[in-house]
């Protein structure tokens, strides 16, 4: 399930939410795109970062070793 606001988007997914946050659709160097292209091949833009944050939403159980 993903819900997205402005450029914020958030996704339930296995016990966790993550959070993204979008390229930014009115930067004057990737055009909302997220990347560059340059001569040594495609950069990511300084206006997104791909890496989210992931909340989880509760803990797993540990499994105790039995001796």
């Amino acid at each position: 399930m993903r819900i997205r606001l402005w450029r914020w988007e958030i996704e339930l997914h296995q016990r966790a939410l993550y959070i993204t946050r979008q390229p930014d659709p009115a930067c004057p160097t990737c055009a909302g795109h997220g990347g560059i292209d340059t001569t040594w091949g495609p950069e990511l833009c300084d206006c997104w970062d791909p890496a989210g944050i992931r909340l989880p939403l509760w803990r797993r159980r540990r499994e105790v070793v039995p001796f």
